[in-house]
């Protein structure tokens, strides 16, 4: 994986959209998109939940402040509340 590639995918397990990746890295929203699905084909996902999973697994994306505000919770976190199903298995 290229450094790029990595700097790509710490954001987007940070929760970054694309356009925040964009502005991140100063590039082009047509370039985030690609590097994205280089990072899919690399890591053999089909998404960006899968690959923000992976990022959160391998420990990329860390204690991280994002534009002033405190990081997003896990993407694992999010879908859990997403579907309305807490840690603790209550809704």
């Amino acid at each position: 994986m290229s450094a790029r590639e990595r700097q790509v995918l710490t954001l987007l397990g940070s929760g970054a959209s694309n356009a925040d990746i964009a502005r991140e890295l100063h590039l082009a929203e047509d370039t985030v998109k690609t590097h994205v699905s280089a990072v899919y084909v690399r890591l053999g996902v089909r998404n960006r939940v899968q690959a923000a999973i992976i990022a959160h697994d391998i420990g990329l994306t860390g204690e991280r402040w994002y534009y002033g505000a405190p990081p997003p919770a896990s993407p694992r976190h999010r879908a859990m509340r997403v579907a309305g199903r807490w840690a603790n298995g209550t809704s």
